[in-house]
């Protein structure tokens, strides 16, 4: 059923950090089962709220996406729970967090910066909620990785090409 489809949640409304926050699954095409490119031209040609994550797409999830009929099922995460409770941010969302690390950043050769993995890890965290510091490292490892970076050096960082960062997206 799943495969390697994810719905993109968007925050629908939030009772500030005494209420729960309430995501609903956004449908494009009358479906909300999208794979990971499909994510990703979503949020370049549809303008979608800022607020939002990926929350894949199993048996377990799979009502979330509703039915094309009526009201749209709810996702609430209680307070103290974040979009890491249950998903991940999207590609394009977590680039803007190296892309908001990279002003300023040492650059060791002229297309290559350091993003030090505790800034990293700072921004992340800022703009998307507390998480298991490795969870979250995890998710920034396999991003910078997909965009031919590494880890490099003593503090930890990122080295990854500049312009792999500011590039316009390909899907």
């Amino acid at each position: 059923m799943a495969g390697d489809r994810n719905m993109l949640m968007v925050l629908h409304d939030d009772d500030g950090p005494r209420g729960p926050s309430i995501w609903v699954a956004l449908r494009i095409d009358g479906k909300a089962a999208l794979t990971l490119g499909e994510v990703e031209e979503v949020l370049v040609h549809v303008p979608v709220p800022k607020r939002r994550f990926l929350l894949p797409y199993t048996e377990q999830t799979a009502h979330f996406g509703g039915d094309g009929v009526g009201v749209m099922p709810t996702l609430a995460l209680p307070p103290g729970q974040t979009l890491w409770s249950c998903g991940e941010p999207t590609r394009t969302d977590s680039i803007d967090v190296l892309k908001t690390v990279l002003d300023g950043a040492e650059s060791p050769e002229p297309n290559a910066a350091l993003l030090p993995l505790a800034s990293v890890l700072r921004e992340a965290t800022e703009r998307f909620g507390e998480a298991d510091v490795h969870d979250v490292e995890t998710h920034f490892d396999r991003l910078v990785l997909s965009l031919d970076g590494s880890r490099a050096g003593e503090p930890p960082a990122y080295l990854v090409r500049i312009d792999r960062i500011l590039q316009v997206p390909r899907f």
